[in-house]
């Protein structure tokens, strides 16, 4: 009760944010660049059971050939919700729905803590994907795709993620700033929808295991929740 009690507070910036953005960022892009090193090919290696019998169901119904159109609508999805967590707050203060004027310091808040979501996001993808080093489904199709690291970025779909802790950060941030009612429950029902549109297109394309969307999914979340309430401590 508490958690969410404090959610509903506006959130503000303290001289620590320049270090929570900075920090991930660079730490994603050197995880990045290391993956040759620290992702082991193991479907390559003699006697892997790197075979679609080993993969328990539901995730192998996503053993597939590639789908391109649901590739497509799976980028268009994850596009779509930044574009919303972006726009949403500007254009729920220039549609008068939440109290207050529309400020530079507010709309400037909002927007640097949708970028420390999204970069925390991506930073503890990319570790969870190495750690794990999970093969893509077509791995288990094609196997001269079985000794390239970065078809073992499996676990967890990075599209499900960034989607879900977008919208969560949306969410989160309007509720923060006085919106509530059928315009809140549209904005939160667009974002459910945008992220569950790009996991399920990751899933139908080939390129992840169902169980790596939902992960994504909750991970997204989590990753949106624990920066907003980072934002509503006191330093």
């Amino acid at each position: 009760m508490g958690l969410f009690h404090s959610l509903r507070t506006p959130p503000r910036l303290t001289r620590c944010d320049w270090a929570l953005a900075l920090l991930p960022a660079i730490l994603w892009y050197l995880t990045i660049e290391a993956r040759p090193h620290l992702i082991r090919t193991w479907c390559s290696d003699p006697g892997a059971r790197c075979t679609a019998n080993a993969v328990a169901w539901p995730d192998r119904l996503a053993i597939r050939p590639i789908n391109d159109t649901a590739d497509g609508v799976s980028f268009i999805g994850q596009y779509a919700a930044g574009a919303l967590a972006l726009a949403g707050p500007p254009a729920a203060r220039a549609l008068r729905l939440v109290p207050g004027p529309m400020t530079w310091t507010t709309l400037g808040t909002d927007a640097v803590i949708l970028l420390e979501t999204v970069l925390w996001n991506g930073l503890t993808t990319e570790a969870v994907r190495q750690a794990v080093s999970r093969p893509r489904p077509f791995v288990y199709r094609v196997p001269e795709a079985s000794a390239n690291p970065a078809n073992y970025i499996s676990f967890y779909s990075g599209h499900s993620s960034f989607a879900a802790a977008a919208g969560a950060c949306l969410i989160v941030t309007l509720a923060a700033r006085g919106l509530a009612g059928l315009p809140l429950a549209g904005f939160s029902a667009a974002s459910v929808l945008l992220a569950l549109v790009t996991a399920a297109g990751r899933v139908v394309a080939g390129r992840h295991f169902p169980t790596d969307a939902a992960a994504g999914l909750i991970a997204g979340v989590l990753v949106a929740l624990t920066v907003a309430r980072i934002h509503r401590k006191r330093y």
